[in-house]
């Protein structure tokens, strides 16, 4: 028997010790803060006037009148500029850049904006802007993601976090995209901020629209709470009942080991359901019950064409014995792998058991039908219910207490990457599937993977331009961790892969989740133009092939020379048990003897990895996470086996 404990732990990492929402706009009337700095015309305020929804004949938010600014095209030649934005935030004495904050707005743009490029954030007022609307109404800075229509409110979210490489794209609650931002240089990266930024300021041609809120956080908001802001078109989101767990039944066996009906409702879209049998396949799925009036699917990692194309979803009260039909129509198109659609339909009949079919897949000829997550959704707008009386933006914090300082918390630098998107790579062989060669693993895309059938001795060649490598990064692909590299070796060469010398060589360290990345560091003082990476062995001997996400050659590492890292107080640190921001979280449980106690973390609440293993000893017992890990959020949890 299991007994869970029921204390769990948050670790909010340096950057975040401090977090809070710094600055709250509401566009009532003026540029005054409800929580902050009030904002500032960047250059004048020309045409833009405040109003509301009703004066302006535009849509509500939420269904009802709000506040709003309504400002104009703007270009090098007008009065309009866009506007100055103190966030608030507070820079520490060590950092001269904000690198990890969030920026949160409520926005609408007319049809007559909408095929045009329209600025967002900007570090500087006459240069191009960082974050935009391209004409094709996607969101971005070098890549573009979403879909935002003419004449719909958007609740947009904006996430950088140079811990995580990356900067997140957000539209009323959902990611829609992921963009890498690169390493920072002197503590400054892309995206990185001073005290202040733009809004709809560039060196170009900006189309006009209307904003009702604005938000900045001092930190990098994890997507749990940024889905939790919600949306500006209703207030609650619809709710999936299905559960990791639910009793799944196919319409046939025919799926591959690891591929299975039960991947589908696990939460975890890097996971798939395939089903050779392609037409008219699918699954049923045992439920709480509930009145579902919507339906969210999300594509899988690879080969578009065994997207279903259609649904049909039925339901039944007599344990599968006989079904009704719900609804059916046709999926809408994924444009891109791991993208989530939903459909909504009317129904007023809870039903335990739902079955959804899939009657044929976007490409005639593949092979076969899969499907990433399936959610069965109650409480969308067709399922009734009071219509919502809130029409404010995201809400207002309670209180803007500071949590007490934490003291010698300084991280180090992070080590940096000197392979780019576009280095010349040369694979083992050619032995590759379309999709999966060997570039894939320098893209900066974790969602895709270099993947090379002949497994053994496989890997590649990466010209770069130059460094002295003490370390590596790699991270884990979508699926088959029998897949994964179980070791390495890698060598440099600086007459162009003529002849190589061995650098360093070892085990991958184990992978416990899929998009999971590692790293290991080792001793070189020798810059090289040209590495050599090969895989000897996979971690599955019976598996296909050889596969993985990305691969990162690291300088800056502490083998790398240099000074001993140290703390605050000028004590050294002892790097090998630091976490990226440069401490160490730890908490004591009373323990009894013979007993074993396991701690586990998360940072989604949904997936739970195992740390480490306490043996009771009848007394209180120390614990200390002691992984490197980069992570925004840790949650942990104990649980005792009797």
């Amino acid at each position: 028997m299991k007994t869970i404990l029921t204390f769990v732990f948050l670790l909010v990492p340096v950057f975040s010790c401090f977090s809070e929402i710094t600055g709250y706009w509401n566009f009532n009337g003026s540029l005054k803060a409800t929580i902050g700095e009030n904002l500032e015309w960047a250059w004048e305020q020309g045409d833009a006037t405040f109003g509301t929804t009703e004066t302006f004949e535009i849509p509500g938010i939420q269904g009802n009148s709000a506040n709003v600014l309504k400002f104009p095209d703007s270009d090098e030649f007008s009065d309009f500029s866009g506007m100055e934005v103190y966030h608030g935030a507070e820079l520490d004495e060590d950092n001269w850049f904000f690198n990890e904050y969030s920026i949160i707005v409520d926005i609408l743009y007319p049809e007559t904006s909408s095929t045009d490029t329209r600025a967002i954030v900007s570090n500087a007022p006459i240069e191009q802007a960082s974050v935009i609307i391209n004409g094709e109404g996607k969101i971005g800075g070098t890549s573009f993601y979403g879909e935002i229509l003419a004449n719909n409110w958007y609740r947009m979210a904006i996430v950088v976090s140079h811990s995580s490489n990356n900067i997140n794209y957000y539209l009323d609650g959902k990611k829609v995209g992921q963009e890498a931002i690169g390493g920072l240089i002197d503590g400054e990266g892309e995206h990185s901020l001073g005290d202040f930024f733009y809004l709809f300021t560039t060196d170009g041609l900006s189309k006009g629209g209307y904003i009702s809120s604005l938000q900045f956080h001092n930190e990098a908001l994890p997507d749990t709470v940024i889905n939790d802001l919600g949306s500006t078109t209703k207030l609650d989101e619809p709710e999936d009942i299905t559960l990791p767990g639910d009793e799944v039944m196919p319409t046939s066996d025919n799926s591959p080991g690891g591929e299975q009906a039960p991947n589908a409702i696990d939460d975890n879209p890097s996971t798939k359901y395939l089903n050779f049998d392609k037409v008219d396949t699918g699954l049923t799925i045992t439920t709480g019950g509930g009145v579902v009036t919507g339906l969210a699917l999300t594509s899988a990692n690879d080969a578009p064409d065994r997207d279903p194309a259609n649904y049909i979803l039925s339901g039944s009260n007599d344990d599968g014995a006989t079904f009704t039909e719900i609804a059916s129509g046709d999926v809408p198109e994924f444009v891109e792998r791991f993208e989530r659609q939903t459909v909504s339909f009317d129904n007023d009949i809870a039903y335990t058991t739902y079955e959804l079919i899939f009657p044929t897949t976007v490409g005639p000829s593949d092979c076969c039908m899969q499907i990433a997550e399936i959610e069965l959704l109650v409480g969308t707008p067709e399922a009734g219910g009071d219509e919502p009386d809130d029409n404010e933006g995201p809400d207002e914090p309670d209180d803007n207490e500071e949590p007490d300082e934490l003291e010698d918390n300084e991280g180090l630098d992070e080590p940096e990457d000197i392979i780019l998107p576009g280095d010349e790579v040369v694979a083992t062989s050619d032995n590759s599937p379309g999709g999966e060669a060997a570039p894939n693993a320098i893209d900066d895309n974790p969602f895709t993977k270099y993947l090379n059938f002949d497994k053994v001795d496989t890997g590649l060649t990466i010209t770069t331009s130059g460094g002295v490598v003490t370390g590596l990064a790699l991270t884990s692909a979508n699926d088959a961790p029998d897949r994964d590299p179980a070791n390495f070796i890698l060598s440099g060469s600086n007459d162009d892969g003529a002849t190589f010398t061995e650098i360093a060589s070892g085990d991958v360290p184990e992978f416990a989740e899929r998009f999971e990345r590692q790293t290991v560091s080792f001793d070189n003082d020798v810059a090289y133009t040209t590495y050599e990476l090969i895989f000897p062995t996979t971690v599955g001997p019976s598996s296909c092939c050889m596969q993985i996400a990305e691969i990162e050659l690291l300088v800056g590492t502490p083998e790398a020379g240099g000074d001993e890292p140290e703390d605050n107080d000028g004590n050294h640190i002892d790097d090998t048990v630091l976490a990226p921001f440069g401490f160490r979280f730890g908490f004591s449980i009373n323990t009894d003897e013979g007993k074993s106690y396991t701690v586990e973390a998360t940072g989604d609440l949904r997936q739970w990895n195992k740390i480490e293993t306490i043996n009771g000893t009848g007394l209180s017992v120390q614990f200390t996470d002691t992984r490197n890990e980069v992570f925004q959020y840790q949650y942990y949890r104990v649980r005792m086996a009797q």
